[in-house]
């Protein structure tokens, strides 16, 4: 019979972790208040560098410059659109695009945050919650990120699409 590793070593939830673990949709909650504050922020023009570009490719549904950020594009325009039509200018559209991929990465950084803390902790829900709200916070306030969440960019979703890639692996390695 195949040797199992010591419990320190396995990465199997104890029954007390899975009983404390952080709900994912308390994690949406959190990207969602980000997407408010990062749609608060953003303008109602575009901004300089790359932002009036992918403002027109998102309106019109052009190919921005190489690499031509396929999924970006293609998704953003749908949004922009939809939004366009329930009476947003383009550039906010565009700039609430941003917003979305913000609050998905935020959400992302606290589903894995709350993960991430030590099972030894022993800490309840709302601990666990607290804790991970840490890391999603300051990072979520800090200025070059806020920028880049309201303005036409791709940055936002860059990191939105890190922030499930690792939550898919810390999903995958603690399931046998």
């Amino acid at each position: 019979s195949p040797q199992r590793a010591p419990s320190a070593v396995r990465l199997r939830e104890s029954p007390h972790a899975a009983a404390h673990a952080v709900p994912a949709l308390w994690s949406a909650a959190v990207g969602a208040a980000a997407l408010a504050l990062f749609v608060l922020l953003a303008p109602p023009a575009s901004g300089d560098q790359d932002s009036s570009e992918l403002t027109l490719v998102l309106a019109f549904g052009g190919v921005p410059h190489p690499t031509g950020y396929p999924l970006y594009a293609a998704g953003g325009h749908l949004f922009a659109l939809l939004l366009h039509r329930l009476g947003a200018t383009w550039p906010f559209a565009a700039n609430s695009w941003s917003a979305v991929g913000g609050g998905v990465a935020i959400a992302c950084l606290h589903a894995a945050a709350a993960r991430l803390v030590p099972r030894e902790a022993r800490m309840r829900r709302g601990e666990r919650f607290a804790w991970a709200l840490l890391p999603a916070a300051l990072f979520a306030l800090d200025p070059v990120w806020t920028m880049s969440a309201s303005l036409a960019e791709i940055h936002s979703w860059h990191l939105a699409w890190v922030g499930v890639a690792c939550l898919t692996f810390l999903y995958l390695a603690s399931s046998e």
